[in-house]
């Protein structure tokens, strides 16, 4: 992937170094004035989601943010412009990161006027949050250079420089999304690190247990332009975890993996409750519509398996493909990625 005299193109290299589509790549944009910054992810099915900042006419301090789908054989499988995934001509968005959503689909994340803002999108190029993103951190001063990675449930975990009043110079947040746009750490997100000087991140990673690990270039130890690099891991409930925990886990609950998933005609799981509590489980498609709800009312601390037998309100057979299932008890809330196979 690569931008040409401010146009986007990709190719595809296979293991031996051919590449498989025409010569010097696909264009995967060529409208406006120039587009930079792309950022590639799988699509899980022998293609990649492409977003890029979108740049035009004459005002360059502000940009869109654009997404693209490219096939297998280099077709483009979007609009032929690509998807808006910000078009509301944003302040300043130098970067976007990009993560899957193991649906198909991908999370997008960038900086706008000081603050940061993110959005999915489906298989089908469909946007399914707020149009124009959703405020992931919105405190004082300026958030910028996030990173972004799955949390293994649909949704993502991102990471920026937060530059706000009182900091000393910059320091490390972190938030996390559910796969339906609910911000899970809090407004601001959660400090990774405080230390003096300034922070700038560099990558984050899934821990492959619903956290990551994020790494950074630190100056708390520089003394003219020196700078250490640094890591630290998150888990999912956006503490630093003292041991590993199968399952998603938040404070008062902790949900067990789907068994069987993939599923065809049901799965069961543990809801371990601290203190009692009342269960709602809540079952979502990928496009966010509540297809199934069970209130179970209060239930005392301990474990109750839950059983899911693949059909929706009304009793009805679900069709196969993705659906994220929802559970909150005592205001805590766990997330489960389900597959039905018909």
């Amino acid at each position: 992937m690569a931008c040409a005299s401010g146009r986007l193109f990709a190719q595809r290299v296979m293991i031996s170094g051919d590449v498989q589509w025409v010569a010097n790549g696909v264009p995967v944009c060529e409208y406006g004035t120039d587009q930079s910054e792309p950022s590639i992810v799988p699509d899980g099915t022998g293609g990649a989601i492409i977003a890029w900042v979108d740049r035009f006419g004459t005002q360059w301090e502000k940009s869109d943010i654009y997404v693209q789908r490219v096939d297998a054989n280099g077709g483009m499988e979007w609009a032929e412009r690509g998807v808006g995934l910000s078009t509301d001509w944003a302040e300043d968005p130098n970067d976007v990161g990009l993560t899957p959503d193991g649906l198909g689909g991908a999370i997008a994340a960038w900086p706008s006027a000081g603050d940061i803002y993110a959005q999915r999108i489906d298989p089908a190029g469909n946007v399914l949050w707020t149009p124009n993103g959703l405020v992931v951190c919105a405190a004082p001063g300026t958030q910028k250079a996030p990173a972004i990675t799955t949390d293994g449930t649909g949704g993502a975990i991102i990471a920026w420089q937060d530059d706000s009043p009182g900091v000393n110079y910059a320091d490390v947040r972190a938030g996390r999304m559910d796969p339906l746009g609910n911000v899970l750490w809090g407004s601001q997100g959660v400090p990774v690190c405080t230390a003096a000087n300034e922070q700038w991140v560099r990558a984050i990673v899934s821990d492959c247990g619903g956290g990551a690990i994020i790494t950074w270039s630190d100056g708390r130890n520089k003394t003219v332009t020196d700078y250490d690099v640094y890591a630290q891991r998150i888990g999912p409930e956006g503490l630093v975890p003292t041991t590993v925990a199968r399952g998603a886990r938040t404070p008062g609950l902790v949900v067990s993996p789907g068994t069987p998933n993939p599923l065809s005609v049901g799965t069961r799981f543990d809801v371990v409750l601290e203190t009692e509590a009342s269960i709602d489980v809540r079952v979502y498609d990928v496009l966010g519509r509540q297809v199934r709800q069970e209130l179970l009312g209060a239930r005392p601390a301990g474990t109750r398996t839950i059983e899911f037998d693949g059909r929706d309100n009304e009793g009805r057979p679900l069709p196969g493909g993705g659906y994220f299932c929802r559970v909150t008890a005592g205001g805590s809330a766990a997330v489960l990625k389900l597959t039905i196979a018909r």
